[in-house]
């Protein structure tokens, strides 16, 4: 067995954790990175009566565990291999599965290492510590929770959006928080936590999630475009050029006035569209709303949304602020937050649009 990466949980972010659980009936808790026991302690202050399973890898942490929480199940496990889990007894406690699981798995992505797991029955590929928590979910009672730290980049990297996208066909998955880099000592990752919980009969009853009073359809097309010009190569009032538009232009919902112009045409839009940043802090009131019809130009801070009528426009401003969380988690970077194009995309597909990225910006290399 290989150890992993290893990062202590703090207490607050453990307690947050187990804050996040949004049952008492709980019988029992697992942590199958347990480390410390960190996770697994706060638990026990919560559902003092619950059976308390923890695996990991380390012997000498598992030894210290055992002379000290005699009343837990642990086991050593290299939780990454199938045939370790088969073979270690303390996962085989509950046959029902646990009602709580709780993970702070490995982080490491030297050389960017993606792992081959399950998501009900469908073969994906996905970070390490993205597929450490798919290897968890077999292990979840049938209206069991998961609340799982992760790096905050795995909500929208490449590498796992199809593991995500198999994860939401049957789970409900949730932000609970967003955590500061260096939260973890000698981490520095932006970190979140998030909790999933099995719920296939209402995913499966549910309509496309907005609180509107009109649905998006299928046949409402949105075309994506990113801008490309660098604020520096503005400029001012010159003649054979157009308004560029950048993110401190998108106030309260509205695109103001612009002096500054840019004569790079390559990526020209108009309205009916709506706007919103591509990076920098994400801010419901820039989700703004662009009905004119006179031409501008993009900065390479700024994504449009492309509707075919007004009506569609103002429609998908109002499904976008309201379901606000969701897209700002699709945010991510351990600098200026940034948004990528595909995942705008697959966000808009699932709210049920016909999403398109234009052909301008697919075909560049500038689809972060």
């Amino acid at each position: 067995m290989t150890e992993p990466d290893f990062h202590l949980t703090p207490r607050p972010i453990a307690e947050l954790m187990v804050g996040a659980v949004g049952r008492d009936d709980v019988a029992s808790v697992a942590d199958f990175a347990v480390g410390n026991g960190d996770l697994l302690l706060a638990a026990m202050k919560k559902w003092q009566n619950a059976l308390c399973v923890g695996t990991d890898i380390a012997a000498d942490r598992l030894r210290r565990l055992r002379s000290t929480q005699r009343e837990w199940r642990i086991g050593r496990c290299d939780f990454m291999s199938q045939v370790s889990r088969k073979r270690c007894l303390a996962l085989k406690s509950v046959k029902s599965g646990f009602d709580v699981v709780l993970l702070n798995p490995p982080f490491t992505c030297r050389g960017g290492r993606r792992v081959e797991c399950i998501v009900d029955e469908t073969p994906v590929v996905a970070s390490v510590a993205l597929g450490f928590m798919i290897a968890a979910l077999p292990y979840v009672s049938q209206f069991g929770e998961v609340v799982s730290i992760l790096p905050e980049s795995s909500l929208t990297c490449a590498k796992d959006a199809n593991a995500w996208d198999e994860i939401r066909r049957k789970w409900n998955v949730s932000t609970v928080v967003r955590c500061a880099a260096k939260t973890f000592r000698s981490c520095f990752a932006k970190t979140v936590v998030v909790k999933l919980r099995r719920d296939n009969v209402l995913r499966a009853q549910s309509t496309p999630p907005v609180s509107c009073n009109v649905s998006p359809l299928s046949d409402t097309v949105i075309r994506i475009v990113r801008g490309l010009v660098p604020m520096h190569e503005r400029r001012l009032n010159e003649s054979e050029t157009l308004p560029l538009i950048h993110s401190s232009n998108l106030i309260n919902g509205r695109v103001l006035r612009t002096e500054s112009r840019s004569g790079d045409l390559r990526r020209v839009v108009w309205g009916p569209a709506v706007l919103i940043p591509r990076v920098g802090l994400p801010d419901v009131r820039k989700v703004a709303l662009l009905t004119g019809r006179q031409k501008v130009v993009l900065s390479d801070c700024v994504i449009c949304l492309c509707c075919r009528a007004r009506t569609d426009a103002i429609q998908l401003q109002a499904i976008l602020r309201s379901k606000w969380e969701r897209l700002r988690d699709k945010y991510a970077g351990t600098c200026a937050p940034y948004i990528q194009v595909e995942a705008i995309r697959q966000y808009l597909s699932e709210l049920g649009y016909a999403a398109v990225i234009d052909a301008s910006t697919r075909n560049s290399k500038t689809l972060k």
